[in-house]
C-alpha cells in the first residue's frame, strides 16, 4: 500500500497499512490540572472512581489492525485533553512525532468530546503545522454550559480547521 497522506485520530485508521488510535486513560486518584478558560487560571480536581490499571478498547471493536496506540491522561498530576500533549504541554504522547515520521500532513479528527479532547487535539495538530479536518457529526460534546460545543467548533475554525460532515468525505 502506498503511503497514506491522511490520518484520523480517535478511530482506527490506515497509515501506510498501519492503524493508530489515541487512547484516553484516566486513573483513580489523578489530580487533573485544568485551565479555567474564562480566567486562564490553573486549577485542579481529583478524579474519582475505580482505579484503572490498563485502559481498554470497548468490547467488540476490531483492533486487529491497530499497530500504534498513543496513551494520554496517564500522568496523575496533570490531565491530557489533546492526543498530542498533556494540558501543560510538558509531555508529548509521541503522536506528532510519529505522524511526521510517516509523512502525514493532513489529519481528520473526530470523537469525544468536541469541546475538550477533540478541540485540543485539533488545535495542537494545527500548531504542529498539520492540515486538520473536523468530522463534526462524528463528535459529541460535554456541553457543560449551553453553547460550549458551538464555541469549540468556532475556535477550531478560527485556527484554520476545516469542518465537514461524514457524508462529505
Amino acid at each position: 500500500m502506498a503511503w497514506a497522506r491522511t490520518a484520523i485520530m480517535g478511530v482506527p485508521t490506515v497509515v501506510q497499512a498501519k492503524t493508530f488510535v489515541a487512547l484516553d486513560v484516566h486513573v483513580s486518584g489523578t489530580v487533573a490540572a485544568m485551565i479555567d478558560r474564562d480566567s486562564g487560571e490553573l486549577w485542579r480536581r481529583r478524579l474519582s472512581g475505580r482505579a484503572v490499571e490498563v485502559a481498554e478498547f470497548v468490547a467488540g471493536l476490531d483492533v486487529s489492525r491497530v499497530a500504534r496506540v498513543f496513551r494520554k491522561g496517564t500522568d496523575r498530576e496533570i490531565d491530557s485533553y489533546s492526543g498530542f500533549y498533556d494540558n501543560g504541554h510538558r509531555r508529548s504522547t509521541g503522536m506528532g512525532e510519529w505522524l511526521s515520521e510517516c509523512g502525514v500532513h493532513d489529519v481528520y479528527v473526530m470523537g469525544l468530546a468536541t469541546d475538550y479532547c477533540v478541540k485540543f487535539t485539533a488545535l495542537d495538530a494545527r500548531k504542529l503545522g498539520l492540515d486538520v479536518t473536523l468530522i463534526e457529526d462524528g463528535c459529541r460534546g460535554v456541553e457543560l454550559k449551553a453553547g460550549d460545543v458551538a464555541r469549540a467548533v468556532d475556535e477550531m475554525r478560527g485556527a484554520g480547521v476545516q469542518v465537514v460532515q461524514s457524508a462529505e468525505i
